[in-house]
């Protein structure tokens, strides 16, 4: 990261909403992480999170749907609890159901974040011989993470395993933690093609699909039959997503370049 100008959040957002007009006056399909690719090959010298990316997509989405829908049709989210419980559990069997763990959160506000911390305290809780070391938030930050680890690994001589709210901070801990020579597994949230590759090379030992492709042509899937007359669409639908590890990545790692997951 040394080097690299952090874009202000304010001027994200107005960088976000251009490649957002840009894609939709040209009747593109795309993600949240088209926009990140779009706006990194774009801005090669800033620092561009893809988690600061997304939610700035999700917000101004939001807001164009409201503008121009009628009504909510139905709502449609992964469980993340259970994808939390899932990453952390195969965190906690990894390093044999003993030893010392840190969780680094998301903003302590979002909804998505709350839940992820409920998943892991859930695994914890099942897990009498792990230590809880610290669970600050990096407010989903990569260099606040980078902070956070930096001041850990001077603190703490022990470390065995740590869990990530989002891919975007368990890479940016990764590259500390390997900076310092240590080894500790790492798990996280969302399984980003470039946490994917993570895990296919150790960087990261598990992530969980947090699936904006299911969701957004589900979403479109569902207005559409809505609109054809389909009757009795549930108010409430979830989205599976499963874990990664390195024996399934490849396959993950294929499902997501053609939009399947």
């Amino acid at each position: 990261m040394a080097g690299r100008t952090i874009i202000p959040q304010a001027d994200l957002d107005l960088l976000v909403a251009d490649q957002i007009n840009q894609r939709m006056a040209g009747s593109e399909i795309f993600t949240a992480y088209d926009i990140t690719l779009g706006l990194r090959d774009a801005n090669p010298g800033f620092d561009i999170p893809h988690d600061a990316v997304r939610r700035s997509v999700h917000a101004q989405m939001d807001t164009i749907i409201a503008k121009n829908d009628p009504g909510v049709v139905t709502f449609l989210e992964p469980d993340n609890v259970a994808m939390a419980e899932t990453v952390t559990e195969t965190l906690f069997k990894a390093i044999g159901g003993t030893g010392n763990v840190i969780m680094t959160q998301g903003a302590l506000g979002h909804s998505g974040a709350r839940k992820r911390a409920e998943g892991f305290r859930r695994a914890l809780a099942r897990h009498p011989n792990i230590k809880l070391l610290a669970e600050d938030t990096a407010e989903w930050d990569v260099n606040k993470t980078a902070k956070l680890w930096e001041d850990y690994l001077v603190k703490f001589p022990k470390i065995d395993a740590g869990f990530f709210h989002s891919d975007d901070m368990g890479l940016a801990a990764s590259k500390v933690i390997k900076n310092a020579g240590r080894d500790i597994k790492l798990g996280s949230v969302d399984a980003m093609p470039e946490a994917i590759e993570a895990v296919k090379d150790g960087r990261l030992l598990v992530s969980v699909r947090n699936s904006s492709v299911r969701i957004h042509w589900g979403a479109l899937v569902l207005g559409a039959m809505a609109a054809t007359g389909t009757k009795n669409i549930p108010k409430y639908i979830q989205i599976d997503g499963p874990v990664v590890t390195k024996e399934i990545a490849d396959g993950m790692a294929f499902m997501e370049a053609h939009f399947l997951l």
